[in-house]
C-alpha cells in the first residue's frame, strides 16, 4: 500500500476516535536527545484523552542538523519527525503517573555532501520520509493541577532506527470531560 494513503487513512481513523471520544487536555513542550543523529532537538507535543487510561499524544520534534567534517568537506544530516503515540496508564496516583506507549513516527531525514576530490568539487543532497514504530515508557510528574513534568525514552524501529530521550513540561489547559453514557469508550 502506498505510504501515503496509509497515512491518510490512519490520520483520519485516529482523527474520528478523537472526536468521537477525545478531548485535548494538554499542551507541551520538549528537549530530545536522538542516539542516531547523535544531535539534541526541540519539540511540542499535545495529550488527547480518551478515558482514564488511555491517552493518544501526537508531537513533532526537530533535532538540530548533526555535521560531520572529513578531508575537504563535510556531511550534514538533518532530522524532524512528526509521531502519533498512544499511551496506556497502569499507575496513576496523586503524585505521578506512568505510561506505556506505541506508536508511528514519521521521520523526515535530509543528508546534505559538500566535498573536494581531486580538485574537483562533489555536491549531493538526499532526502527520505521514514516509517518507524515507536516502543516506550515515560513518567509525568504531577507538579501542580496544571502543570506536569515529564520524561520519557522510546525506541523507534524501522528504516530511522533510534533511541530518543525526552524531558519536557505539559499544561493542563481543560479539565476531562464527563461523559453522558458511562459505558462509552
Amino acid at each position: 500500500m502506498n505510504r501515503k494513503v496509509l497515512l491518510a487513512v490512519l490520520l483520519f481513523g485516529m482523527a474520528a476516535a478523537v472526536e468521537a471520544y477525545g478531548q485535548i487536555t494538554y499542551i507541551g513542550a520538549a528537549g530530545h536527545y536522538g542516539t542516531a543523529i547523535k544531535e539534541f532537538g526541540a519539540g511540542a507535543n499535545a495529550i488527547y484523552t480518551i478515558n482514564e487510561k488511555i491517552d493518544i499524544a501526537p508531537g513533532l520534534v526537530y533535532f538540530f542538523p548533526h555535521q560531520e567534517d572529513y578531508y575537504d568537506g563535510f556531511i550534514k544530516n538533518t532530522w524532524w519527525s512528526v509521531n502519533f503515540d498512544g499511551h496506556y496508564i497502569p499507575v496513576d496516583n496523586t503524585f505521578f503517573q506512568a505510561y506505556g506507549l506505541m506508536g508511528l513516527s514519521f521521520t523526515s531525514v535530509e543528508v546534505k555532501t559538500d566535498y573536494n576530490f581531486q580538485g574537483k568539487q562533489f555536491k549531493d543532497r538526499n532526502s527520505t520520509l521514514e516509517l518507524g514504530l515507536n516502543i516506550g515508557g515515560g513518567i509525568q510528574f504531577k507538579l501542580t493541577e496544571k502543570i506536569a513534568p515529564f520524561a520519557e525514552a522510546k525506541y523507534t524501529l524501522g528504516e530511522a532506527n533510534q533511541l530518543v530521550f525526552s524531558l519536557g513540561i505539559i499544561f493542563r489547559i481543560k479539565e476531562d470531560k464527563e461523559r453522558e453514557n458511562p459505558e462509552d469508550f
